[in-house]
């Protein structure tokens, strides 16, 4: 498996990471502020902090299991998720920097959450296809697909991570500002069967919603009153449309998509 080492650090700390191509084009980082095999003399300085170490998912699991601290994303402008992430879903922000080397960060904490979020920005590693580039053509296609909050549920916005709370803000909160800022988003009804530790039976109520860069972010929030034509979807294909999980839409939708 592809990987590289790293060190760095963190409030005067430092730590050892090592970024790893487990398959495809998933990257998974592997923190620690320990070594017990490599060389911190062979391992690449990295002179940005990775991590902040506030309000952060420190409740580690034991022996051979891995604890979810942070994801990180690419965004091709500072600055460019904020209205999404801070302002609309109400997250915290835990760290902002710009190096000397023109790299920047936002790191936040997602409502009701301690695994922290990372936008990058300002150091492209590639002429040929930006940051920008890839931005455009996953927005192209949820304009192509995702035509209104029941209808259009495109691949790209399953490549997503999900945030729980039970407090605020609600789904209909969000959706409101979603349909009036020009959000890509789609309301979907999960049908709850039997009673669980952490949710009763019934219907439960998720939002999948694209931020200005198109990646997908699972809402799953308190509701009040979602779209009485909300369609129902379950991995089982239990859903308004067979296996094709796009929601409540129109004939011509579909003839549309056949031609794509």
């Amino acid at each position: 498996i592809p990987f590289m080492a790293l060190k760095w650090m963190s409030d005067g700390k430092e730590y050892y990471s090592i970024l790893a191509n487990a398959c495809g084009y998933i990257l998974i980082e592997l923190m620690s502020d320990t070594l017990t095999v490599l060389d911190t003399e062979t391992m690449m300085e990295d002179p940005h902090q990775r991590m902040t170490f506030t309000n952060w998912n420190s409740d580690l699991e034991t022996g051979d299991y891995i604890t979810p601290v942070r994801v990180s994303r690419a965004i091709s402008t500072p600055g460019m998720v904020d209205r999404f992430y801070l302002d609309i879903l109400g997250s915290q922000e835990i760290f902002k920097e710009t190096y000397e080397d023109g790299v920047s960060v936002l790191e936040i904490t997602p409502p009701n959450s301690k695994v922290h979020v990372q936008f990058w920005s300002g150091k492209s590693t590639s002429d040929d296809f930006t940051v920008a580039d890839y931005e455009n053509y996953v927005n192209s296609v949820h304009e192509d697909v995702m035509v209104s909050g029941v209808c259009g549920f495109d691949q790209w916005i399953d490549n997503h991570i999900a945030i729980d709370t039970h407090s605020s803000p609600t789904l209909d909160e969000v959706a409101e500002i979603f349909e009036a800022e020009g959000y890509y988003y789609h309301w979907w009804k999960v049908v709850i069967e039997e009673e669980k530790s952490h949710q009763p039976a019934g219907d439960m109520y998720q939002i999948y919603a694209a931020d200005e860069t198109g990646w997908g972010v699972q809402l799953d929030f308190p509701f009040h009153n979602p779209p009485a034509d909300t369609p129902t979807y379950a991995a089982t294909c239990q859903s308004e449309d067979g296996c094709l999980g796009q929601g409540n839409c129109k004939a011509e939708f579909y003839a549309i998509l056949e031609n794509m």
